[in-house]
């Protein structure tokens, strides 16, 4: 039976959407934003919507997709807003430091020495990159120093704060002074990253490692995928990515590297295919598994 090794997936998701004013208050501005991370195990999301120039000291509902959240009242500017937070643990993917020291020492292949020098460089300083990076964004740092407000609590319907569409300010009598809609029109900066050990068939004393990132920064996307490997014998090997394949692995020395990089202006979101990834293997020309890894509920 495989042994899931070390693996890790972190990912931060923003999106915002501008509040369009409608004839009851035409002179209203307002902002809706979510944001959602998830690293080593940990899921941290927010829901903030803000709006200026409304009737001063009015009171107001928010909507979401057709459903009340929250009354909130205007301040003497006509300003306001409310932000939802919540964090929670992934059971799924569990801790990243406990993890891989128990899975390092179950592979078949032995403990791996995670200081090594050579062909596991630019992963190990790409890894740590990726988790100080992502760990900053949790902080939510875009909201000003001077916001005072407390979060709520995030209700559950509105998890995963991603599948938010429509935002609506009605006013005491029902009628809709700001609304926006997240679908498609909306500034959106993604990163998502996978990281997965690979464990060697039984018998084998190779080890190998991948890591694949998506970026999204408006309209722009940026998808790569590396991996690498030692120990193999000489030859071609296929990389398999949840049973597809996914490109060519060629050893000459003993040490394969393999990498890949698509990058466009306008490309449809691809996230998914990072966020996806469940299981990854190394094969060899007659199809026979030499280095596997998994991550997530695979």
């Amino acid at each position: 039976m495989e042994e899931i090794w070390r693996a890790m997936r972190t990912s931060h998701t923003e999106r915002a959407v501008t509040l369009l004013a409608t004839d009851v208050q035409p002179g209203a501005t307002g902002q809706a934003q979510i944001q959602c991370s998830s690293t080593a195990g940990v899921l941290d999301q927010c829901f903030e919507v803000r709006f200026q120039r409304l009737l001063q000291r009015a009171s107001y509902d928010l909507r979401v997709d057709g459903a009340i959240y929250a009354t909130f009242r205007a301040d003497a500017n006509g300003s306001g807003g409310v932000v939802f937070q919540n964090q929670q643990t992934d059971s799924d993917e569990g801790n990243w430091d406990g993890a891989q020291r128990q899975d390092t020492e179950n592979c078949s292949g032995g403990t791996a020495d995670r200081r090594q020098s050579g062909p596991t460089t630019d992963l190990e300083g790409a890894r740590q990159l990726a988790h100080v990076l992502l760990q900053a964004s949790l902080k939510h740092a875009d909201r000003s120093e001077g916001d005072k407000d407390m979060p709520l609590p995030l209700p559950t319907a509105l998890t995963p704060v991603t599948n938010i569409h429509l935002v609506e300010v009605v006013d005491s009598s029902g009628r809709v002074g700001l609304k926006g809609n997240f679908s498609g029109t909306s500034r959106q900066n993604m990163v998502a990253i996978a990281y997965i050990g690979l464990c060697p068939a039984s018998g084998l004393q190779a080890s190998g490692e991948t890591l694949i990132s998506f970026k999204a920064r408006g309209k722009s996307r940026k998808q790569s995928m590396l991996v690498e490997a030692t120990g193999l014998a000489p030859g071609s090997y296929k990389i398999v990515i949840n049973g597809n394949t996914a490109g060519k692995l060629n050893s000459r020395s003993g040490h394969a590297r393999f990498m890949k990089t698509k990058k466009k202006n306008t490309l449809p979101l691809e996230i998914d295919s990072v966020l996806a990834i469940t299981s990854l293997q190394v094969l060899d020309s007659s199809d026979q598994i030499v280095l596997s890894g998994r991550l997530g509920n695979s």
